[in-house]
Order: structure tokens, then C-alpha cells, then sequence
């Protein structure tokens, strides 16, 4: 379970590359999300590092090419790797999408794990929230709040199967 809730995390810095894309107000906000596309995530190409409560991660995302972002995502903790993802974003009708799939740190899968796939419902300048495309999906809502160019931060909720409530929280500053 631990291994699920830091791989979801990184779900959360998934969803944020499109923080750095355009949008204004409310409603125009989820307007535009409906049509954003992976040209409006080109930002989050490069090399990222993170904290999660005490442990780190690091993420590296592809340029765009033909509508397709793919990244890598390593989570860790007291020196240890606790997981790995591999995420594509991809710009699909109608709007930009985000898989993950989750890996143990010998690339071995959970039973019963089939990844995830968010949808993106709001974009704005500087916030942007994605939502589980599965009602019954643990992850709820990432919510990516953009701050500057080279940071963001991540909000997970997630709801497990006995409806109960938590929260994951992530700090992201781009390397160079």
C-alpha cells in the first residue's frame, strides 16, 4: 500500500506539466481544457526533482513529439527505491490525457495493477486539475498549482475502497 500511495504522488507531477499552459477565468478555464494539448505541457520536458512527506523523487520528461510525451519517475525513500512509473501524456479527443503505469523497483507489477489514466478538467495560467477517468479509481483529482517556471506543486486526493479520504502533497524544482 505504501508503494501505491507514493507511485500515486507521483501521479501529481505528472498532471502538472500542464501548469504552464494558457487559460483565463473559470469557465474559459475548463474550455480550454477540453482542447489543450501536449504542446501546452512542452515545460515539463527535462529533469525534475521532488519531496513527498520525507522522501524524494526524481522525473524525466521527453519533448513532445507527434502528440506524445513519455516520462520516467523514480520515488525513494531513506535510500532506498520504493517504485518506479512510466507516463505518456497524449493529446486524444478532446483534450490532453496522462497514463501511468506502476512498477515495483525490479519492474515487477502489483496484481491487479493497470495503471491509471487522468483526464484533464480545468487549466488556468497557473493551476490546472486532472480527474480519474474511473469513478471507482483511488486517485480522485490532482490539482497543479504553478507558481514560476521552474516549480510546482502537486495535490492528490485519493478515496480508498472504505471511502476514506487522504491527501498527497509534492514540491517539484526543475534541475539544470
Amino acid at each position: 500500500m505504501k508503494r501505491v500511495v507514493m507511485v500515486l504522488a507521483l501521479l501529481v507531477v505528472m498532471a502538472s506539466w500542464v501548469g504552464g499552459a494558457q487559460g483565463n477565468q473559470d469557465g474559459a478555464a475548463t474550455a480550454r481544457a477540453m482542447v489543450a494539448g501536449v504542446a501546452d505541457v512542452a515545460w515539463l520536458a527535462g529533469r525534475w526533482a521532488g519531496t513527498v512527506g520525507t522522501g524524494t523523487t526524481e522525473e524525466i520528461c521527453s519533448e513532445p513529439v507527434s502528440g506524445v510525451m513519455m516520462c520516467m519517475f523514480r520515488a525513494m525513500n531513506e535510500g532506498k527505491v520504493q517504485g518506479l512509473e512510466f507516463i505518456t501524456l497524449r493529446d486524444v479527443a478532446p483534450g490532453l490525457e496522462e497514463r501511468a503505469r506502476f512498477f515495483g523497483p525490479d519492474l515487477s507489477e502489483e496484481q491487479g495493477d493497470n495503471g491509471v489514466t487522468l483526464r484533464l478538467a480545468s487549466l488556468s495560467p497557473t493551476q490546472l486539475v486532472f480527474n480519474n477517468a474511473k469513478e471507482n479509481g483511488i486517485v480522485k483529482h490532482i490539482t497543479i498549482n504553478r507558481p514560476g517556471q521552474d516549480e510546482f506543486s502537486t495535490h492528490i486526493e485519493l478515496v480508498d475502497g472504505t471511502g476514506k479520504t487522504s491527501f498527497i502533497d509534492s514540491q517539484w524544482k526543475r534541475e539544470k
